[in-house]
């Protein structure tokens, strides 16, 4: 059994095509070469502290971006978040809600991994759709925007297929 993060040199095997690392206690960020994009969620099951099975994070970090760049007051504020968090479903419904209810607005009890930027949540929808979403955590001032594993994380995040 394997655990621990998995090694960043495996980013350098170009040659690789083919990898399962379901049933270990592997956590951390997954790497971004073509062999780990194209990998099904079964290659990763029961991997619990693991990060990068997302497709709603994308969304969130529009949002993330916006509130930190622009400086307003902060009923304009509220009016804004309010306004833009919120996460449109491919089939066109609001789901925002619906992720709050289901994650009883983030307990502990629904959270199935954390990284450096944010915790992931696992949620079932009103719909029965199973997804997991990743909620940041708030930085000061921007902080680490700019990093490489900051960016590197929204990269891959923003790569995920179902």
């Amino acid at each position: 059994m394997l655990s621990g993060h998995i090694p960043s040199s495996f980013e350098q095997m170009e040659s690789l095509s083919s990898i399962d690392f379901s049933y270990n206690q592997l956590e951390g960020r997954i790497p971004t070469n073509k062999a780990f994009q194209n990998l099904s969620l079964d290659a990763f099951k029961n991997n619990k502290d693991l990060c990068g099975v997302l497709f709603l994070i994308l969304a969130s970090s529009g949002v993330f971006f916006i509130f930190y760049r622009k400086k307003i007051d902060v009923k304009e504020d509220q009016e804004v978040q309010k306004d833009l968090f919120c996460v449109w479903n491919y089939d066109g419904n609001i789901v925002y809600e619906d992720i709050i209810e289901a994650t009883e607005n983030f307990s502990p009890g629904h959270c199935i991994g954390r990284g450096e930027y944010g915790s992931v949540y696992k949620a079932e929808l009103s719909t029965g759709q199973v997804v997991a979403v990743k909620k940041l955590h708030p930085l000061e001032d921007g902080a680490g925007l700019g990093s490489k594993a900051f960016l590197d994380e929204i990269s891959a995040l923003s790569e995920v297929r179902h």
